[in-house]
Order: C-alpha cells, then structure tokens, then sequence
C-alpha cells in the first residue's frame, strides 16, 4: 500500500514538474516574442537601441510630448535602422502625422468610452484634409510650411474652459505664424458631445474637421486677411459638399441645415438695405442661439450664389472665386515683406469691398444686380423645412 502510494505521488510530482517546464518555457516564448516585435531580425545598432528605448519609455508612460520629440529625434538619426518602421507606427499611436498632430483630453475617457484613440482621429483628419486640399488645388499658398494641431475635449465644460468660447461648437485658430519663413501653426479645438449616438457623433466630428478646416485652409492659401463673412461662407460650403451624410436624429445634411435656415431668414436680406447691413455685420449679428445660425446661413448663400448660381450669364465655380481671392493675397503677400502700403489689404479685409470686386471681377456685375441674383438663388434652390 506504502509502494502504490509512494508510486502515485512520484507520478504526481512529475507530472507537476512537466507542467511547470511548460509554462516556463511559454513565458520565455512569450518574452522573446514581444521583443522580437521591438528588434527585427535586422539587427539594430546599440545606439538605435538606446535612442529607442527612451522614446518608448516615454510612450509606455503615457508621455506623449516626450515620446513624440525622441521618436522623431530617433528618425532624424537613424533612418534606415529597423526599428524605424516601429517608430513611426508609435508616433501615429501618440496622435503624430506628418504635419498633423491630435490630442485628446481626457485621453483616457475619449479611447475608451468615445472608442475615438488619437489614431482614428488623425485618420480621420488626414482624409478630411486631403479632400480640403483638392479644393485648393493649383493656387500658391502664402504659407509654404504649414501644420496642424487637433485638440479633441472629452466634454463641453472643458472645451468651453480652454477655449473661453462659448457659443462655438468647435473653433480654428492660429497658434503662430511667420510670413517671411513661409510657417503657419494652426489649431483646431472641439468637444464630443455625449448627447446623440456614435453615429451623429462620427457626422459631426467629420463636419469639424472639414468646417475648422477649411479655416487652416484659407489662412495657408489666402494669408490672415480674409472677412469673417468670407471666413465663413467657404467654411460652411466646403463642409456642406464634402460632408453629405445624414445626422441619425434630424434626418437631414449640413447643407440641408444651412439652405434650410437661410430660406427660413430671407425675410431679412431681402432687400438691398437688409443684405449690406448683413454685409457690415459681425458673427451672429452680435447675438448668440439661433441668430449664429442664421448669419452662418447667410454666409453660405452669399458663396454660394457667387460660385454656383444658375442665373448668371457665365457659370462660375468654387475654383474661380478661390483663383481671383488668391490673386489679392499674394498682391498682398508681396507687399508685407517689402513694408509698402497695400491696397488689396483693405480690399481682403472689408467683406462689401471683396464682394463687389469678386462680382465685378467673375461675372461682370455690381453689389445690386449680385442681391438679386441671391434672393432668386434663395427662393428658387432652397427649401424651408
């Protein structure tokens, strides 16, 4: 009985010891797996090691500005190294691209319960722009080196905080800038809203990143100078052609959204009076709720109207009216870096003064005849919803 139990407890232990060798010898399987993944079979020199290894110190400890400045110090460096392809899949990991960078606050709330990691949104961004970029193609750009900063809020509260805006829904602005270098800094800031479902989300991120966009896109290719109303009208009609979906909730487009509201408003520039008055007005009329809405509307009309309406002798096209703004920045451009008095700087800058000129200029016309042509525009293409 003594020897069976003896011959059990042998089998026991050596069947223990087998277990423990392969998990052992799995663990070491592991291990040398993932740092296979970090040293290709190429082998890396000591230094590219090194270097890399501070910048994914810094990346696993959630340091990104560090991270992102020794990845890039590693690329610069060692190029050609192996571990340069892991290097550039960390930076777009941390929100880096190539003249793009994201960041998320809260980053934690925004991977995880937005399922929106800096990755998706650089993604994202980079399409939006790519089709912004098409839209501008063809014309030189008063910034030769320009780049981009996303700032992504995981609440309203926190983008109002940052921002100090509180009755934009998302917001561009140049963080710096220098002319004779040819270097433009731009930011966009927006928040998620947590009210809607991913789907309304996904459309309204997009409807940012082509709306602030734009805004990027105008300061690189028409310098700091054009009016609010300009700002805007490109803006908003960028967004309506590139961004067609649906929202989930309403039902309707972007562009349904803004020819909708100025068919609703048309009451107020439908005479010549009201439409200058509008033409010398600020954001919103100077109010906030539904009068930014409006006056966004009436923005999109008025580009609209001078780039594809029926009514004109010649078509026109978003092309032409970017071609013939183009024309006044570089003008303008030229006379900045020689110090001369500019007279296209008052002409970009005042949006009745550029209205008249672009109208005179594309179709031949004058301020009187364009405001007809944008209440028939309004009256015949829009529908009141």
């Amino acid at each position: 009985m003594l020897n069976l139990f003896q011959s059990h407890q042998s089998r026991f232990f050596n069947s223990l010891k087998f277990v423990l060798i392969t998990l052992l010898l799995l663990t070491v399987s592991s291990i040398h797996s993932s740092v296979s993944s970090l040293e290709p079979a190429q082998k890396s020199s000591k230094k590219a090691i090194r270097a890399f290894s501070v910048a994914y110190k810094y990346y696993k400890a959630g340091k990104l500005d560090k991270a992102i400045e020794n990845f890039q110090s590693f690329l610069e460096n060692y190029e050609a190294d192996p571990l340069a392809k892991k290097a550039k899949e960390y930076l777009r990991e941390s929100g880096q691209g190539d003249d793009i960078r994201v960041v998320l606050n809260d980053r934690k709330i925004m991977r995880n319960a937005f399922k929106m990691p800096e990755p998706k949104v650089l993604e994202l961004a980079e399409k939006e722009l790519e089709g912004l970029e098409k839209l501008y193609k063809g014309l030189e750009p008063c910034f030769e080196s320009p780049e981009l900063w996303i700032y992504f809020y995981d609440s309203q509260a926190r983008y109002r905080k940052e921002t100090k805006h509180i009755t934009s829904g998302g917001l561009f602005s140049v963080k710096k800038s220098n002319l004779k270098e040819g270097e433009l800094t731009g930011q966009i800031q927006w928040y998620i809203p947590r009210q809607g479902g991913n789907k309304d989300r996904s459309v309204r991120a997009r409807a940012v990143i082509i709306h602030e966009g734009s805004h990027y896109m105008n300061k690189i290719h028409f310098g700091q100078n054009l009016p609010s109303l300009f700002e805007e009208g490109i803006a908003t009609h960028n967004e309506s052609r590139l961004n067609t979906d649906f929202y989930a909730t309403t039902r309707v487009t972007v562009r349904q959204r803004y020819e909708a509201e100025a068919r609703n408003g048309l009451g107020a520039i439908a005479s010549l009076k009201g439409f200058k008055k509008f033409l010398n007005s600020q954001r919103g009329f100077g109010k906030g709720d539904r009068m930014i809405t409006r006056w966004y509307s009436y923005c999109y009309a008025m580009v609209d109207c001078l780039a594809e309406g029926k009514k004109w002798e010649t078509p026109s096209s978003m092309g032409e009216v970017f071609s013939e703004i183009s024309k006044l920045a570089l003008k303008n451009k030229e006379a900045q870096l020689k110090k001369k008095r500019s007279t296209t700087q008052a002409t970009l800058r005042s949006a009745t003064t550029l209205l008249e000129h672009l109208v005179k200029t594309i179709h031949g016309s004058d301020l009187k005849t364009f405001h007809q042509h944008l209440v028939h525009h309004i009256k015949t293409n829009y529908k009141q919803r």
